[in-house]
């Protein structure tokens, strides 16, 4: 029988009991429909998967007994931050969980010159509902840290606080390879632009503040598919 995976907001220790309920447990009983004796996987973004089974099973909890754990060797050696401008909410959802599956550490919703200011209201309102996809995401490719979800900030206030060790603008009309840049010590962070790109002088501001324009090759791609495209370069070259 297939172990099913499951993230909780609980703390989690081994050995130890625990019993889940609210929705965690609704899903369990009521959708995957767990019986008693039944072996779960269970994390909580420390970095560690717990080993359970179901002891006890109630109309709205169940008790499991966490058994043994283990630190799965699967996160990067280097954290990737991900800064993107906002764009359509569907592109976003799809960004998230597929940034999370590649290993992104980091993602920052931004607002620059292009972005739509009522689609950036709309989109500060999801915030709850992305941090469900990169968690489900998690579930399901493995991962035991859970990617930070960072509240949405404007282009110029983010140029100011980021510190990474390489600071990456993926700009279309540069010819500069990944291959080119030295090698960063700990963090990278991928900067991208909305569906109309940055202005010229977001562009001449990036730079001031450290950021190195990247080529991904002679093709335009897409606002959500250029941050994928990066994020899988830097974790088959750097990571």
């Amino acid at each position: 029988m297939r172990m099913h995976r499951l993230y909780v907001a609980e703390p989690l220790s081994s050995p130890s009991e625990l019993t889940l309920d609210g929705d965690t447990a609704h899903y369990l009983i009521k959708v995957l429909r767990v019986s008693v004796g039944q072996s779960l996987q269970l994390f909580n973004g420390d970095g560690v998967n717990y080993f359970a089974q179901v002891l006890e099973l109630q109309k709205k909890s169940l008790l499991v007994n966490i058994t043994d754990c283990e630190c799965p060797n699967n996160e990067p050696s280097l954290a990737v931050s991900v800064a993107f401008s906002l764009f359509k909410a569907e592109r976003v959802e799809w960004l998230l969980q597929k940034g999370t599956e590649l290993g992104a550490t980091e993602f920052v919703p931004i607002i620059s010159q292009y972005t739509d200011g009522k689609n950036a209201q709309q989109l500060e309102k999801k915030q709850a509902r992305w941090q469900q996809i990169i968690i489900s995401a998690c579930e399901q490719s493995g991962r035991a840290v859970v990617p930070v979800l960072q509240q949405s900030e404007s282009f110029r206030d983010f140029l100011q606080t980021d510190s990474s060790d390489a600071k990456l603008l993926l700009h279309p009309y540069q010819s500069k390879k990944l291959s080119e840049f030295p090698l960063p010590l700990q963090r990278v962070t991928l900067l991208a632009g909305p569906e109309g790109g940055f202005s010229e002088a977001e562009v001449d501001e990036a730079k001031a503040s450290g950021f190195r324009c990247l080529s991904l090759g002679p093709r335009i791609l897409r606002a959500e598919t250029a941050p994928l495209s990066a994020l899988s370069i830097v974790m088959d070259q750097w990571s």
